[in-house]
């Protein structure tokens, strides 16, 4: 069992709690992740999955695809546009 958050959620990224609840949802541990992002080339230790799910480290566009294809996400999912209607002009 995971050890529940102790601090609040920061505000340097908008995908970190989806992020989050993916890797717990497919039973994957920190380091695990850090293994598959790393293998994709993202540069990563397991405090930077750390502080990316926990919203206080920022996440770099050409990090998006990767967290994506990884986690077997949309990007539009992890933005929270999934089901905006983008459309209309």
């Amino acid at each position: 069992m995971s050890k529940p958050r102790m601090s609040p959620l920061g505000t340097r990224n908008i995908v970190g709690a989806k992020v989050e609840r993916v890797r717990r949802m497919k039973g994957l541990k920190q380091h695990e992740l850090m293994a598959m992002l790393q293998s994709e080339g993202m540069e990563v230790s397991e405090s930077g999955i750390s502080r990316l799910e926990g919203c206080r480290r920022a996440v770099q566009d050409y990090e998006l695809p990767m967290l994506c294809t990884v986690l077997n996400v949309s990007v539009e999912w992890l933005l929270g546009m999934e089901g905006i209607d983008n459309s209309k002009p």
